[in-house]
């Protein structure tokens, strides 16, 4: 008898089991399908979990792209102000903002700057 219910339990394990899979299955199948993801934000994460891009909005709604080193400091932005304007800046492993670009009408505007943040070079 004993081993009947022994034998049923295991039964039922399998079951459980081969039922758990095949849920999952058809959860990675139904993400896999899918064609859009809406946000408000997304963070992508290396493998000890840290912050390494954002894809979010600033305070005007405006998207904004920042891309982080392994300690989390932002190293390189790419943003879209509300006017329409591009914004490229990159900055420094201290957080200096080394290079500034924007386009503009006719022409764009780029900056280079030292470690204290002095222009060194610009155009126009």
């Amino acid at each position: 008898m004993q081993r009947r219910w022994a034998a049923a339990l295991v039964a039922a394990g399998l079951v459980l089991a081969a039922m758990a899979v095949a849920y999952a299955a058809g959860q990675v199948k139904a993400a896999q399908a899918a064609e859009v993801l809406r946000a408000r934000r997304f963070e992508l994460v290396d493998r000890k979990g840290r912050l390494r891009a954002e894809l979010s909005q600033v305070a005007d709604g405006s998207p904004c792209l920042s891309l982080r080193d392994v300690r989390g400091k932002a190293r390189a932005q790419m943003a879209l102000l509300e006017d329409g304007t591009a914004l490229l800046t990159m900055n420094d492993a201290k957080g200096v903002n080394r290079v500034w670009m924007m386009e503009t009408d006719p022409a764009g505007i780029l900056f280079v700057r030292d470690a204290q943040g002095e222009a060194v070079w610009h155009a126009p």
